[in-house]
């Protein structure tokens, strides 16, 4: 008798800590969704589209032309095939 007992025991450990996974789960899901619904105004990352510095701009430009050179280096190379 004790040995089913201890069985029951077991399951519901097993189920309360399954249980406890989906909740964990669930606000987790809650939370980053609610973290991506945020307006702009609540965030305090910057466009990095819209760069408000000269040295951002700067950087914004270098990178714009190192990815219009990596598009022609693809280009190049998916048409030489």
């Amino acid at each position: 008798m004790r040995m089913g007992e201890t069985m029951r025991k077991a399951d519901w450990r097993a189920m309360v800590s399954r249980v406890a996974g989906v909740l964990v789960l669930l606000a987790g899901v809650l939370l980053a969704a609610g973290l991506c619904m945020a307006s702009p105004h609540d965030n305090p990352v910057p466009n990095i589209f819209k760069p408000e510095s000269t040295a951002a701009d700067w950087v914004f430009h270098l990178s714009a032309f190192v990815l219009a050179i990596t598009g022609v280096i693809f280009v190049v190379e998916a048409g030489a095939r």
